[in-house]
């Protein structure tokens, strides 16, 4: 009905135009939706509703009144009728309803549906909605124009937003923009709207875990084509890959998994992509908005991917070389840390803190000794604060290949303190206001994260007696 109203003869409906039971057509048309979805004329998204076999047309209740108004008592029938304009009047008007957020949004493969058309056209329950690269306009009035807010912005005038706090859709369509704009002050910031993307992705949930990558593969293939950069692996790209390495997942413990009972992984991705973590659970990374310098460097990325003709699908198989400073150690959490009798590192004494801290009884649990490795990646600059991010790592068996030992990644470790020398008073006293700020504590994500951050000094002091060593390593 609607396809007919726009007068557009051909409709694509991803249920109907896939064969759903048949893995080969399925492969072909998931590698097409950059295409499919990105050539579109208009693409129609039913925020409210479950599934595809319910309908989207429903009667409503009457919002608004649309009144048509004279800007002067004295113009003519014809000057109205040319130059007519509209007030639209409501008794009230809760803002959520702008927001276009319902069951369609919490789904996986949406995403892509919601980023790489042209124009969308919105049905909620409560109205309809027009979005395009130039505006947002709502049935009931409001309207966007994100290139006017921005220059209003940069030009510090009243009605300005700043570029990071529109929608993603209208970051994502701006992105060729934003690379030659002010607001993108060096190379890694090219890469700062993908993590946004795979933080509302990440929440997202996928019928099938097998799917996670693939139904991100459309964007990644645009994101490559604006940068000019195809080095993609599994959800990260290598020139940017030591921040992208330090991801995790919200809400979760120390360790992405629980070691104790590990359960099977459906998603062939390796063990360092955000791929991995339970399915549902943002994925963060405190880095997107900091200035850093690498302590590690990559050596190489191999993989072998699902389809050998597109390189953004999903992987069979990859492994990821890195020389950096690497600590090993044979246990995650010692019972006896506390004791000053114990003879152990200050990093294994804070390490078994955390984990304490994170799993309580349970952290006997990982006491078992093994083969364990500590890699660290990245460290502030300039320096607001002693920071350093780190991957902890596990040794799996040798290889039957007989290409040597390599490691998986269990998770991420944020080593930090703040230093009354190297840390100005004013910068403390004003970190301490925003952490007691009741801003801060509903919405901690709007300024400097410092979740699962131990005051550490202990620790840095013990690596400049003696730092560790540089070594090689392979990760799975």
């Amino acid at each position: 009905m609607i396809s007919r109203g726009l007068e557009i003869q051909h409709l694509w409906i991803d249920a109907l135009c896939i064969f759903q039971e048949d893995e080969s057509d399925w492969l072909e048309q998931s590698s097409q939706m950059s295409h499919i979805y990105g050539s579109s004329t208009v693409t129609i998204a039913s925020v409210d509703t479950e599934a595809v076999s319910q309908s989207f047309l429903r009667p409503r209740d009457t919002q608004y009144v649309e009144i048509s108004w004279k800007a002067c008592a004295k113009q003519r029938e014809s000057e109205q009728c040319r130059n007519s304009q509209k007030v639209y009047a409501s008794h009230s008007w809760a803002t959520q309803h702008d927001q276009l957020i319902g069951p369609w949004s919490k789904r996986g493969w949406t995403l892509q549906e919601g980023l790489l058309p042209s124009r969308i056209l919105f049905y909620s329950s409560h109205q309809i909605a027009w979005k395009c690269c130039r505006m947002v306009r709502f049935e009931r009035g409001l309207q966007h124009d994100p290139m006017i807010e921005i220059g209003r912005s940069i030009a510090d005038e009243p009605g300005g937003r700043d570029f990071w706090r529109f929608d993603l859709f209208t970051k994502f369509k701006l992105l060729p923009w934003y690379m030659q704009s002010p607001e993108c002050h060096s190379e890694h910031d090219k890469y700062r709207i993908w993590y946004d993307m795979v933080e509302d992705y990440s929440a997202r949930r996928v019928k099938y875990t097998r799917d996670r990558l693939v139904a991100i593969s459309g964007l990644a293939k645009i994101y490559g084509d604006v940068l000019g950069d195809y080095r993609y692996f599994a959800g990260l790209w290598q020139s940017d890959m030591l921040r992208g390495l330090l991801w995790y997942a919200q809400g979760m413990r120390l360790f992405d998994s629980n070691l104790s009972h590990p359960t099977v992984v459906e998603v062939k991705a390796p063990s360092w992509s955000w791929a991995r973590a339970p399915s549902g659970s943002a994925i963060r990374n405190d880095w997107t908005n900091s200035g850093f310098r690498p302590l590690a460097a990559v050596k190489n990325v191999s993989r072998v991917p699902v389809e050998s003709n597109n390189p953004f699908s999903g992987v069979s198989s990859t492994r990821l070389t890195i020389r950096g400073p690497v600590y090993r150690f044979p246990q995650l959490y010692h019972p006896s840390w506390r004791s000053a009798s114990s003879f152990l590192s200050a990093f294994e004494r804070h390490l078994s803190c955390v984990v304490e801290f994170d799993y309580g009884e349970k952290a006997n649990d990982f006491s078992r000794e093994g083969c364990f490795a500590a890699l660290l990646l990245l460290q502030e600059f300039p320096p607001l604060s002693h920071r350093v991010d780190a991957l902890i790592l596990k040794t799996l068996p040798p290889h039957e290949d007989g290409k040597g030992r390599v490691l998986e990644r269990l998770g991420v470790l944020k080593l930090s303190f703040y230093s009354k020398s190297t840390t100005s008073s004013s910068t403390l006293r004003a970190l301490r206001r925003m952490e007691r700020s009741l801003e801060h504590r509903l919405n901690p994500g709007a300024g400097p994260r410092r979740s699962k951050r131990f005051s550490c000094e202990e620790v840095f002091e013990e690596y400049s007696r003696s730092p560790w060593r540089y070594e090689t390593v392979a990760i799975v």
